[in-house]
């Protein structure tokens, strides 16, 4: 984030996976050899949160927009959503996007799916957020 901000960015992207990410084997109730319902007990969801924190602090320090993938905890028996949550450069979460369209492990093991698109303005110029295999779908960037 250093880097992109010395180098003049406005907008920093920390893709699924870059933070600690809950992995379908590890999470799974039958793993770690096999996938199977996830077991969201397992995940140290202050963990999450503290990485989260740990990236917004610096957005607002650098005055550097930022998305980073996480998973966002859902009141039970609900899974979770994979998500992407937007800090503007304030150190703000502004908003999020849940993955809407996600694989078939994903829905039947892992996440609930989103509803909504989402999008954000960042000096004039407007992103639109999607996630995992929705960038196989035109009709999501469309939207």
């Amino acid at each position: 984030m250093r880097e992109a901000s010395a180098q003049g960015a406005r907008i920093a992207h920390v893709p699924e996976g870059a933070i600690r990410f809950p992995d379908k084997f590890v999470m799974s109730v039958d793993g770690p050899d096999a996938v199977g319902p996830a077991d969201w007990d397992r995940c140290q969801w202050p963990f999450l949160r503290a990485e989260l924190a740990a990236i917004a602090e610096p957005a607002r320090e650098l005055r550097l927009w930022t998305v980073v993938a996480s998973v966002h905890r859902l009141t039970g028996p609900n899974r979770p959503h994979n998500s992407l949550y937007v800090c503007s450069d304030r150190g703000e979460v502004v908003t999020r996007y849940d993955e809407r369209l996600l694989s078939r492990t994903k829905v039947s093991y892992m996440y609930s799916p989103g509803v909504s698109p989402v999008t954000f303005d960042v000096d004039g110029t407007r992103f639109g957020c999607l996630l995992g295999m929705e960038i196989h779908y035109p009709e999501l960037f469309a939207e």
